[in-house]
């Protein structure tokens, strides 16, 4: 069942693009792109920044949103680590707090912890920031043999 929908919802889609035309390189900086932005911190708003960097970049829409759906799981669970970066980077206490007391300093001392939290996610995203250069030319290369490899050979 996995398989057929995997199949269905993910392969199926990627050799369609691929005996569209869409180059097997191009296809892979689309993927590249679509899983950085998709493992950033920005909950909610990844689908628009695909999406509109795939029409400036005249990148392949479809393609680059395959690949940010696929890596949503992992932008979850690296949430907590970016928090965590960011509060290391920004000073800030929150880091090391657990649900229990961020919930009574919320309602304790909510603008400053409110400014605490602000302080350690933009932290997070330069965090996520300077490994987007490495993580998009690793994701490429890892994307283009196997992309090259299921290429239909009369495209």
């Amino acid at each position: 069942m996995i398989n057929s929908y995997f199949r269905k919802k993910i392969i199926q889609p990627v050799i369609a693009l691929l005996k569209q035309g869409v180059t097997p390189e191009k296809l892979a900086r689309t993927f590249a792109i679509g899983i950085v932005v998709g493992i950033s911190p920005f909950i909610g708003l990844t689908t628009v920044i695909c999406t509109s960097l795939a029409f400036i970049l005249r990148l392949n829409p479809v393609g680059i949103n395959i690949a940010n759906f696929l890596v949503y799981p992992i932008q979850i669970i690296l949430l907590i680590p970016y928090l965590q970066a960011g509060s290391w980077i920004s000073g800030s206490t929150l880091g090391s707090v657990n649900a229990d007391v961020l919930l009574q300093r919320i309602t304790s001392t909510p603008f400053e912890t409110f400014k605490e939290l602000g302080l350690s996610y933009f932290a997070g995203l330069g965090v996520w920031a300077l490994a987007a250069l490495p993580i998009t030319l690793l994701s490429y290369w890892l994307m283009l043999p196997l992309l090259r490899k299921v290429t239909p050979k009369n495209v």
